[in-house]
């Protein structure tokens, strides 16, 4: 979670500051180099700027990246601090269940992608591909092959994939990739465009 929600607001960060130059590179292109860019196209495409802009200023102000972060690594460390103590001989199963549950009442609802991501990093440790069903390192092969605590352990696993969507959720992390990769590729877009109109002696939009 603390990966996803830093790479949200480094993205959303950047998208700001790359559109907003873009904006403004726009505008000295139309004033300066009207053979370039005309009028039309840049009212059109400042248009789309803007309306890029407006909408991650709005994600920014009320994701409230920063807070959450801040709150997803406070949950991590009492977790890990919770681990030492399990191992210590100080260890007071009602102290660590209170201290547990606190900690737990201040983290975020699950999300299916980083549940996800960390299902396919258990399946990588145990040399399972999550997406096979049956034969060599198949989840439901090494189930039949397993006992005891090491069987239970991999049925759980295949329960919580299959509570997951594994292939819905690979296509929800693939739109999420291709989205930024088109928001990163727009403005170089729109110079090219204009170009293409004026190279084919096409009508202006």
């Amino acid at each position: 979670m603390d990966r996803r929600l830093r790479y949200q607001k480094k993205t959303a960060d950047f998208i700001l500051i790359y559109y907003s130059l873009t904006a403004i590179i726009l505008t000295l292109t139309v004033k300066y180099y009207p053979e370039y860019m005309s009028a039309r196209w840049g009212e059109f495409w400042n248009l789309i700027l803007s309306i890029v802009i407006l909408t991650y200023s709005l994600i920014n102000s009320s994701a409230n990246y920063e807070q959450r972060i801040q709150n997803c690594r406070l949950v991590i460390a009492g977790i890990n601090h919770i681990k030492r103590t399990v191992g210590s001989d100080q260890c007071n199963s009602q102290k660590i269940q209170q201290e547990y549950s606190d900690i737990v009442k201040k983290a975020e609802p699950r999300d299916d992608v980083d549940f996800f991501r960390t299902l396919k990093q258990q399946c990588g440790e145990l040399d399972i591909l999550w997406w096979k069903n049956s034969g060599d390192h198949s989840l439901n092969d090494e189930i039949l092959k397993s006992s005891g605590e090491n069987f239970k352990k991999l049925t759980n696993l295949k329960q919580h994939l299959s509570e997951v969507g594994g292939f819905m959720t690979t296509l929800k992390i693939a739109f999420g990739y291709l989205k930024d990769f088109f928001l990163f590729a727009l403005p170089v877009i729109i110079f090219i465009i204009p170009r293409f109109w004026i190279l084919f002696n096409l009508s202006e939009p």
